[in-house]
């Protein structure tokens, strides 16, 4: 590996390594790559038969990425073609930049704490903007005289006043109360925008939610794998429907150890499905592209190439979001009492 430095003043240092394959048979490689001063970097690298691929990779330095992300290095990948997904596009190899996803899916603390925030300087929106069973009604969070919103855990509901108790909910089809580091769910795709909207302006860097595209390649590598671990599906390794002896729920974000990424990415083959940025394209154009399994799900949707949507305004009780972080772009001022309606 020779390293090499960038040529323009952005974040990040070049390495290389070009050493080729010439094997006889597709095969798919995991680089992990340290280097003093610089964050490891796990690079996924597919190699056709009787093929050599040269692979480049940006490292950059400790502190440059955000605390949370990880990175998904620039290169060629295999996107879509699982014939056993319906809604899977032809097989073609795409290529992308660099990309930063947060490891894991927002989680109700994060979530309430931005609900709180918004709740300081516009009660009403903060309403508007909990979790909820329908787009605009159907509540499961309680919001209190003070405007505070409250996760309903099972500690929280035994010691809340009785009036407001009475408020909450659990989520749709779950036997058990909220917990702080589950995903959060049944929020939309505006909701997740706009608490990106409020991280970026918390801090000096640009977060948003990840391309489907994007998603994509974090999920599955280089190789085109069926699931984020491999080809083959099991329940114990990812929470889907029959994952708990005590019928489905959803599970903190840092449990099933095994639904990891090539890249270190968790939970994308089950528990919260993830709004991506993206529209459907010309024919769905007003909807949002949707990755990944659920908590409530079969396996089927648990394939990284399974593909959903729907509107801006749709929420459902396996739908929460991911972000993604922009390196090449910063926010101009850093205004954490910027109003969070101004998202998208």
């Amino acid at each position: 590996v020779q390293k090499r430095e960038a040529q323009d003043p952005r974040p990040g240092n070049r390495t290389r390594d070009a050493e080729g394959s010439g094997l006889n048979t597709p095969h798919s490689t995991l680089y992990t790559g340290t280097e003093h001063e610089y964050a490891p970097v796990r690079v996924s690298v597919f190699i056709d038969r009787n093929a050599d691929e040269a692979v480049d990779a940006t490292l950059y330095r400790d502190g440059e990425i955000p605390p949370g992300f990880v990175q998904v290095p620039a290169g060629k990948f295999i996107y879509q073609g699982d014939k056993e997904t319906q809604s899977s596009l032809p097989k073609e190899m795409k290529e992308i930049d660099d990309c930063f996803i947060a490891r894991f899916s927002i989680t109700c603390r994060e979530y309430a704490e931005f609900l709180d925030d918004l709740a300081s300087r516009d009660p009403a929106e903060a309403k508007r903007r909990i979790p909820r069973g329908s787009s605009a009604s159907g509540f499961y969070w309680p919001q209190d005289a003070e405007g505070k919103v409250h996760i309903p855990t099972e500690e929280w509901i035994a010691a809340a006043p009785p009036e407001l108790a009475k408020q909450a909910a659990k989520l749709e089809l779950c036997p058990i109360w909220w917990k702080e580091d589950w995903p959060v769910f049944s929020v939309s795709w505006e909701d997740v925008m706009a608490f990106a909207t409020w991280k970026t302006r918390r801090s000096d860097r640009l977060f948003t939610l990840p391309h489907g595209t994007q998603w994509e390649k974090a999920a599955r590598g280089a190789d085109g794998r069926y699931f984020p671990w491999g080809r083959e599906f099991d329940a114990s390794f990812a929470n889907t429907n029959h994952s708990h002896e005590k019928g489905k729920r959803p599970a903190p974000v840092d449990s099933f150890p095994f639904d990891e990424s090539p890249y270190g990415v968790r939970g994308q083959g089950g528990n919260c499905r993830n709004t991506c940025l993206n529209d459907g394209g010309e024919r769905y154009g007003t909807w949002r592209l949707c990755h990944g399994g659920v908590w409530a799900l079969t396996g089927f949707y648990s394939r990284s190439s399974y593909v959903s949507g729907d509107t801006n305004t749709f929420v459902h009780h396996t739908q929460g979001g991911r972000l993604a972080w922009c390196p090449r772009c910063a926010t101009r001022t850093r205004n954490p009492k910027a109003d969070s309606r101004t998202a998208y």
